[in-house]
């Protein structure tokens, strides 16, 4: 009984976190004073079938928000994503123990066996610009990285959500 506990100890300590969603941005902004957006041009490095589909997200935002798109708008916005191959290492340590059974401590060998994980997935990299439509100020800005899948829009709605999630007040 007491080793299937160490077993089980060892494959949970095993299982890897996936990354997480960072987010850095600007100070909100007041979003309910605007009634409609515009599409700004997308950086020249942005992929531009993943930029259309965070730009779909951004838009059910959005219009979630009250803000109706086309036309000329009182804001201008623009979206960027692209994905990249990334890792996550784990450093586990090296110290290695085999528990003991009855009356036995058990062996503690430091050093010996250097664990490490290393996870390969995705990271999607996502940024936002709100500008003013008429003098092209800017309004707000933010940017999340974190993993995505770009196949799939759940992933590409989270990282949106995410990130409009600090757009405004």
């Amino acid at each position: 009984m007491n080793t299937a506990r160490w077993i089980a100890l060892f494959v949970l300590a095993g299982c890897a976190t996936a990354p997480e969603t960072r987010v850095q941005t600007d100070p909100p902004i007041n979003l309910a004073g605007f009634s409609s957006y515009e599409w700004a041009a997308a950086p020249p490095k942005a992929d531009d079938l993943l930029s259309g589909r965070a730009r779909a997200a951004v838009a059910r935002e959005l219009a979630a928000r009250g803000l109706a798109g086309g036309g000329d708008g009182d804001i201008a916005v623009a979206v960027s994503l692209a994905a990249q191959p990334a890792k996550q290492v784990t450093d586990f340590g090296d110290d290695f123990f085999i528990p003991g059974e009855g009356p036995h401590p058990g062996i503690h060998v430091p050093g010996a066996y250097p664990r490490y994980e290393v996870l390969e997935y995705t990271e999607g990299q996502l940024a936002i610009a709100i500008y003013d439509a008429r003098d092209q100020r800017l309004l707000w800005r933010g940017a999340a990285a974190g993993p995505v899948d770009p196949a799939n829009d759940a992933d590409i709605d989270r990282m949106v959500d995410a990130l409009l999630a600090h757009a405004s007040n």
